[in-house]
C-alpha cells in the first residue's frame, strides 16, 4: 500500500471533467442495467452514487501541505486555531438575553413581546456568526476545494489562490448582489430543519 503512486485526475478544462463524469455514470448505469435486478433494487443502485456523494467527507489539509498554507493565506487564520476549544467562548443574541446586545434607550422604544421583535432576534441569532462559527464555515468551504487542488500543480494552485483572494476583495455592491441572489441562506435553513426533524423523530434517544 505504501508503494502506490497516486497520480490524481488531470483535466484540461472543467468541461472535460464533466464529460468524463457523464461517461463514467453512463458506464455505471449500463452495468447496473445488465444485472437483471427488479425495478426497486435497480433504482436503489442507480441512486447510490448520488447518496454517497452527498455523504462524502472531503479531506482536510495537513501541516506541510501547500494547501495548509493556502488556507492561512486566504483567511488569515491557522487551520488548527480552534484545536484547543471545547465550546464556543462567544455568546449570541437570543430571546432570553437580548438586553445584553441592545441599549436600554433602544429597547424602551420597542415592544419586546411583539412577534416581529422576537423573529428579528431569531434572525440575528441565525445570520450572525461568532469567530468560532466563522472559522468552521471557512474550513468547510475550503474542504470543498480540496478535491480540486488535487489535480493542480503548485503554480496552478497559486493562480487559483490569487483569484480567490481577488474575489474576496470584491466591492460592497458585488457582495450585496451576491448575498441577494445566492440561495446559501435557504440551504442552511434546510439543513437546520432537516437536523431538527431528525431530532424530533429520534427524541427517545435523548430521554435515556
Amino acid at each position: 500500500m505504501n508503494n502506490v503512486n497516486i497520480t490524481g485526475f488531470n483535466y484540461a478544462s472543467h468541461e472535460e471533467y464533466i464529460a468524463d463524469l457523464h461517461k463514467s455514470m453512463n458506464s455505471y448505469k449500463a452495468a447496473v442495467n445488465a444485472m437483471g435486478l427488479n425495478e426497486s433494487d435497480r433504482k436503489k443502485l442507480l441512486a447510490l452514487p448520488f447518496y454517497m456523494n452527498k455523504r462524502k467527507e472531503n479531506p482536510e489539509p495537513k501541516k506541510g501541505q501547500k494547501e495548509y498554507q493556502m488556507f492561512k493565506d486566504m483567511y488569515g487564520k491557522d487551520w488548527l486555531d480552534d484545536a484547543g476549544l471545547k465550546r464556543d467562548p462567544e455568546t449570541k443574541i437570543t430571546e432570553f438575553d437580548y438586553e445584553n446586545h441592545f441599549s436600554p434607550e433602544l429597547l424602551a422604544k420597542v415592544d419586546t413581546q411583539a412577534p416581529a421583535f422576537k423573529n428579528f432576534v431569531r434572525q440575528l441569532n441565525f445570520t450572525q456568526m461568532t469567530k468560532y462559527e466563522q472559522h468552521q464555515d471557512d474550513k468547510k468551504a475550503f474542504k470543498e476545494l480540496m478535491p480540486l487542488f488535487a489535480g493542480l500543480s503548485d503554480d496552478e494552485k497559486d493562480a487559483l489562490l490569487h483569484k480567490l483572494q481577488n474575489d474576496q476583495r470584491s466591492s460592497i455592491k458585488e457582495k450585496i448582489f451576491a448575498a441577494e441572489t445566492s440561495n446559501e441562506l435557504e440551504k442552511k435553513l434546510a439543513l437546520v430543519s432537516e437536523e431538527e426533524n431528525h431530532n424530533v423523530k429520534n427524541w427517545y434517544r435523548h430521554q435515556r
